[in-house]
């Protein structure tokens, strides 16, 4: 609990506030606009590819490696000192964790220039805790180099110290902010079919919003074919309903990610994770709508 009192401490820092709305500028500068490519990678680091947000999975590679380099300047402490085998293998982990870390630090980037308020500051303090880290193990990594093995080895502890610290913060910016889950909801939504519309009441080719028990769902209509989606954005919870229809795909208003209406894949990020898809049928001149079997 004192560390979470701490990290709420941190985050009420007024100067947090300027420093990550500054911060946030440069990232939309950086990963905004562009043709196919620039798409390609903001995709890419999303994790729209693998259907699960990809900075999860790149972090474990740089806190892999440098774990492995503490553990080997112990081994090398331990042995003799005309054995460096040791020594270079925690060197060379030391350079694979700063390589991944550029990737990962790209990556967590793209995700986070979407935060607001106590996310945002919170993601601040994540990333200014990761680049104290990595220059830190630069340091350690150029000590080394020079052949000033004990204090790259002490330098480069303080850097895996402030690894751990900065893993707690991305911790609190999944676990309390709920950044990088899938905000979609499907829950009031019944396993039978359930009319939710007349048929002629359902514009052709327009998104159309609706409620099923308590949850809302976004339909398009197709001549005599329906298409229903969770409403609730998988990526930051936007209302799909009110965002644009392009190519039988819908557009969050919130933050552009793109879902195909037929069957809810995610054809461009921010989000990662597909809008869940729901089975309809025509029935009497109604639209009714289930969970699909899959999900029950």
């Amino acid at each position: 609990m004192e560390i979470k009192r701490t990290v709420d401490s941190l985050q009420r820092q007024s100067w947090l506030g300027p420093a990550g709305d500054y911060l946030k500028r440069f990232a939309t500068a950086v990963y905004s606009g562009g043709g196919t490519s620039k798409r390609l990678l903001r995709n890419s680091l999303s994790g729209t590819w693998l259907g699960h947000p990809a900075h999860p999975m790149i972090v474990t590679v740089p806190a892999g490696a440098w774990v492995t380099s503490a553990m080997l300047d112990l081994c090398d402490v331990r042995s003799d000192s005309t054995e460096r085998g040791f020594g270079q293998a925690a060197d060379a982990t030391i350079l694979l964790g700063l390589g991944s870390a550029l990737v990962a630090a790209a990556s967590g980037l793209n995700d986070w220039r979407f935060t607001s308020e106590r996310s945002q500051r919170i993601g601040t303090l994540h990333g200014l805790a990761n680049v104290a880290a990595v220059t830190l193990m630069g340091a350690s990594s150029l000590l080394r180099w020079r052949g000033a093995r004990t204090a790259g080895q002490v330098v480069s502890t303080g850097g895996l110290l402030l690894t751990g610290a900065a893993a707690y913060l991305g911790g609190q910016l999944v676990g309390g902010e709920k950044i990088g889950v899938d905000h979609s909801a499907t829950d009031g939504i019944p396993a039978t079919f359930t009319k939710v519309v007349a048929l002629d009441d359902l514009p052709d080719g327009t998104l159309h919003g609706a409620t099923v028990g308590d949850t809302r769902i976004v339909l398009l209509r197709r001549g005599e074919r329906v298409y229903a989606l969770a409403d609730t954005c998988s990526h930051l919870g936007g209302p799909l309903h009110e965002g644009e229809l392009r190519d039988d795909c819908v557009i969050c208003p919130w933050h552009g990610s793109r879902f195909s209406m037929v069957d809810g894949r995610v054809i461009d990020g921010p989000a990662s994770f597909p809008q869940p898809a729901l089975e309809t049928r025509i029935a009497a001149g109604q639209v009714e709508v289930r969970l699909p079997a899959s999900e029950q």
